[in-house]
């Protein structure tokens, strides 16, 4: 809810910033931001921090931090905006995130229950200053990790138990999990998937 930019300079004011814009502007901004309390989607978003630079149509986030519920997020990017060809690089890490806080965010069609902690890092890169040629051109690999994961009040978990006469079989515990994936583009491909 409260958001305090400490510092922002611009070489134009009153200029508007816009997607399409930004690659043909020629401003420079440094920029630190700090929040307390973000809405966003229902999520549990707090103590965002940010340093971000735009010098010479070449854009610097040094760090965006914030907590999601107990975990914490962190992000980086580096991206070259001057011409179409520009490129993009950075990374994020996520750590001790709960599926509960993420499950209206990546699972709202889920019926079921589903508990744990997730860890996730990944590198990215693209090319490109205009948004769907970022898209298209968007690389990445990373891993996910999960512990202490409980899947219950599923429908088929519910109707195997019942048909074998073993509750135990409605919820189903894995001590831990983890996948490695790539993106390329718009899609996200899973490599491995462990879970014990």
């Amino acid at each position: 809810e409260k958001k305090n930019i400490k510092k922002v300079k611009s070489k134009k004011k009153g200029q508007k910033i816009s997607d399409s814009s930004l690659a043909n502007s020629s401003i420079d901004i440094s920029l630190v931001l700090t929040g307390k309390k973000i809405k966003y989607s229902g999520l549990p978003l707090t103590d965002l921090k940010m340093n971000a630079k735009y010098i010479n149509k070449v854009a610097e986030i040094n760090n965006i931090s914030f907590n999601l519920g107990k975990g914490k997020i962190a992000l980086s990017c580096d991206a070259d905006l001057s011409n179409a060809d520009g490129k993009i690089k950075g990374s994020i890490n996520a750590n001790d995130i709960s599926v509960i806080d993420l499950k209206p965010f990546l699972f709202p069609d889920f019926a079921g229950s589903i508990e744990g902690d997730m860890t996730l890092a990944c590198d990215y890169s693209a090319r490109g200053n205009k948004t769907e040629k970022i898209i298209k051109t968007l690389k990445g690999n990373g891993n996910i990790r999960t512990k202490n994961l409980i899947l219950s009040g599923v429908e088929f978990l519910d109707k195997t138990a019942s048909f074998l006469g073993v509750d135990k079989l409605k919820k189903v515990d894995f001590r831990e999990g983890r996948s490695n994936f790539t993106i390329e583009g718009e899609e996200l491909k899973y490599r491995k998937l462990k879970l014990n």
